[in-house]
């Protein structure tokens, strides 16, 4: 049983890359979406009982990321009206302030690793590859450490 992420990634990884690409235009949005699918992968795992079924899985996985992508997929823009409203709003500066404050506090309390990983790559502007590369966690490692992250946000 393919029970390890890299493993996964080394069987489907290219596959699933073509598989999202066919179904999504934008290559940028294809390879976030490859990267939320496997960070899926990673978080859910150990739930897989029947590892005969792992390939159905990851594509019921991959299938549903790619549903969620068009559920929530933006609008075209603003209208104008509200584009003016928001270049208007002058508070952007202090509600900047209060969370870099609250994210100070949220990176004391994570494990080293995981802060350094955050560090590296939102105030050092290192790649996600760069931060796996470096400090040997696998790249979906490094993209789920950051979507957990963000979804506690």
């Amino acid at each position: 049983m393919a029970t390890d992420t890299n493993i996964v990634w080394m069987e489907f990884g290219a596959d699933l890359r073509r598989f999202i690409a066919g179904r999504v235009g934008n290559k940028a949005d294809s390879e976030d979406i490859l990267q939320d699918v496997f960070c899926k992968i990673h978080t859910n795992l150990t739930d897989l009982k029947d590892s005969g079924k792992i390939s159905a899985w990851v594509y019921r996985i991959t299938r549903n990321t790619i549903i969620d992508y068009y559920r929530r997929r933006p609008e075209t823009g603003l209208p104008p009206e509200e584009e003016a409203a928001v270049s208007d709003w002058d508070g952007g500066n202090e509600a900047a302030k209060e969370i870099a404050g609250c994210l100070k506090s949220m990176l004391e309390h994570l494990p080293q690793r995981y802060r350094e990983a955050i560090i590296l790559i939102e105030y050092e502007g290192m790649t996600q590859k760069a931060v796996s590369e470096k400090l040997g966690l696998s790249l979906p490692g490094v993209n789920c450490i950051l979507s957990v992250i963000s979804s506690s946000l």
